[in-house]
């Protein structure tokens, strides 16, 4: 089996023959696909429109790359006309921001505590790599560190690699964890329990993201080179949200920015520079620092399925006790497809799809089975999946670019190069409590084990269920449908030897030796009929006849609008909710699990607002309320 990429036009064979052609799998999927749908793909979150941009305004997925110069080994930044650090950058960081802000002296005063740091200016990363180092120097073992930077163009590995080439240090940890260039918000963890937050975009476009935090390295671009970044509005977020006794250090002395500083209510001085600078400034909140201490908390974790194993990864990272409870049924072995949902014009929803998909990879790691994977075009697709193409036409990435299968016949769509598949064992956590947990209301709501055992002593709920929220009274069952499906193992006759991942109305993930697993959701529950209308699809797709094992039939939680359901349940003080996350639980609930566990533990925001608020489960109450 043959696939051929291309970015901006259709294979010339498939636009000459048309959709007319006999056994074309357009035309087949446009006759059989019955199934309900949103009046148009792009619109599938449609509340979450109001919300969203408008065409024309809407940011694009990508961010852009920095235009770089090697200048006497130097990196120069032709946009901004300048320089990305002295001469000596380790020792100009070193004294500027490590020494600058006393993090060595901070850090050793930590035991269990949570440390902030935020930047301005992440470039190459030299900042976080010597505050890493200090950290595992000085700080206490059980202590966290969330180090929050905000980077408008990220450079490319590549770039990182030279620049650390010429430092010394060691950059292998950030760059095997580097993310795409994709606007949004990117969560990485690294030994010794440090939690980085990058955020591609500009301190002006997300100064919702700016943390409480203990110090801030102001190292952007020279401000009369990149005003934007020191913005009196960007100074005063920065100082209000310091907490007593945080320090900010930069090694710029421009009036400007210490009369921003000082108007923010900070005590501001003027230091000796570094090298041929001749003054840096460092400012200080009023009030003593002391350590926040890290969050100490037990929290019973509803399900310990793909979603559960995720949410209690995320709380035992960040320090606190998760009690998954769950009835212990094994899950089946089967594999589950790891790829994003785009849309042609960017919004909240695809964002955060996008950069789930870049944090699962991270994630999964070696467990990823990277395969790609192929997204079969119907003729209402075409027009769609170019527009999502075109989106990712930049240079040095390979996100997702039209392409072409050969054989039998070319079938136009998409190719995710880094799709890959995950089996569901590896992704389960082990069960702290082997029962089934449900949900009272009589007037008084509380949880309970239908056991009958004592309902463990917790400081808050989150509910990653599943099909199971359908039995809760969570006040969304007009919200949450309830779709049946089937997985099975098959084998093709003759074998097309596919390699790639193919999803459409069915999904096909190759396994090695011959093995793949066939899946499909239905609008009812699977009958025979149903099972030889798929087994049909994929004889005309690949001109093979399918033999199929007794399938695996399962039902699949998702919501009205096809977008998961994170966030606090304000309806039910202290529990959250982590679920509903249809056929992409694998892509979308690692990084869902990191956003529900920030919220509850109040880290650093791990996504986008407009996406927390897409996420939400108030938003169908929220629709209704303005809908009278």
């Amino acid at each position: 089996m043959r696939l051929r990429c291309h970015c901006r036009t259709q294979h010339p064979r498939d636009e000459a023959r048309g959709t007319s052609r006999t056994g074309s799998l357009r035309g087949l999927l446009e006759r059989v696909d019955r199934r309900p749908r949103p009046p148009c793909r792009d619109r599938r979150v449609a509340a979450v429109r109001g919300i969203a941009p408008s065409p024309a305004t809407a940011p694009p997925y990508l961010v852009p790359r920095p235009a770089i110069e090697w200048r006497n080994g130097r990196a120069f930044d032709t946009r901004h006309d300048d320089f990305y650090a002295s001469e000596d950058p380790l020792g100009e960081k070193q004294f500027v921001s490590i020494e600058g802000c006393g993090l060595p002296q901070r850090f050793a005063r930590l035991s269990r505590h949570r440390f902030v740091v935020g930047e301005t200016g992440f470039g190459f990363g030299t900042n976080f790599l010597l505050t890493c180092a200090a950290w595992r120097a000085s700080a206490g073992g059980a202590s966290q560190l969330h180090y929050v930077a905000f980077e408008s163009s990220p450079p490319d590995p590549a770039q990182l690699r030279r620049w650390h080439a010429a430092t010394g240090l060691d950059a292998g940890e950030l760059i095997a964890r580097w993310p795409s260039p994709v606007r949004g918000v990117h969560r990485r963890h690294f030994p010794g329990n440090i939690h980085l937050t990058l955020v591609f975009d500009s301190l002006e476009s997300s100064i919702e993201l700016v943390p409480h935090a203990d110090a801030w390295l102001l190292d952007g671009f020279s401000p009369s080179r990149n005003p934007e970044a020191w913005s009196a509005e960007s100074l005063d977020t920065i100082c209000q949200r310091l907490r007593p006794g945080g320090v900010v250090t930069s090694y710029s002395a421009a009036a400007a920015l210490r009369h921003g500083l000082s108007e923010a209510g900070l005590s501001v001085e003027r230091r000796d520079g570094f090298g041929r600078k001749r003054h840096m400034t460092r400012a200080l909140a009023g009030g003593d620092w002391t350590p926040l201490p890290a969050p100490s908390r037990t929290i019973a974790v509803i399900g310990g399925g793909i979603a559960g194993s995720a949410v209690a990864r995320s709380l035992s990272r960040h320090g606190a006790d998760p009690v998954v409870i769950d009835p212990g049924n094994a899950p089946p072995t089967r594999p589950l497809a790891v790829f994003p949902y785009l849309s042609a014009q960017p919004e909240p929803f695809s964002r955060f799809s996008l950069a789930a998909f870049d944090y699962a990879r991270a994630a999964y790691g070696s467990m990823l089975r990277r395969t790609g994977l192929f997204r079969i075009a119907r003729d209402r697709d075409r027009q769609r999946f170019s527009r999502i193409a075109r989106a990712f036409t930049v240079a040095g990435t390979d996100i997702v670019r039209q392409a072409t299968f050969d054989e039998p016949a070319p079938h136009a769509g998409l190719r995710f190069a880094q799709a890959g598949w995950v089996t569901e064992p590896p992704v389960r956590e082990a069960i702290t409590l082997t029962d089934r947990a449900s949900l009272q209301d009589d007037g008084s709501p509380r949880w309970h084990l239908d056991s009958g055992a004592p309902f463990p002593d917790v400081d808050a709920h989150i509910v990653a269920s599943g099909s199971g929220i359908a039995d809760m009274p969570l006040g969304l069952s007009d919200a949450v449908n309830i779709l049946p499906g089937a997985t099975a193992p098959v084998r093709l006759d003759p074998d097309p030897h596919l390699r790639t991942i193919v999803s459409g109305s069915f999904t096909l993930i190759p396994t090695g030796s011959g093995i793949y697993w066939l899946g499909a959701t239905w609008p009812t529950a699977p009958n025979p009929v149903l099972e030889a209308d798929l087994d049909t699809r994929v004889r005309l797709a690949f001109g093979c006849s399918v033999r199929r094992d007794a399938p695996e039939h399962g039902y699949r939680c998702t919501t009205r609008d096809r977008v998961p359901l994170v966030g606090r349940h304000a309806p039910l003080p202290g529990t959250s909710l982590c679920t509903a996350f249809g056929a992409r639980g694998a892509t979308h609930a690692p990084l869902a699990a990191e956003v529900c566990v920030s919220q509850l533990l109040d880290l650093p925001q791990a996504c986008t607002i407009e996406a927390a608020r897409a996420l939400s489960p108030g938003r169908f109450r929220r629709r209704a309320e303005r809908s009278g």
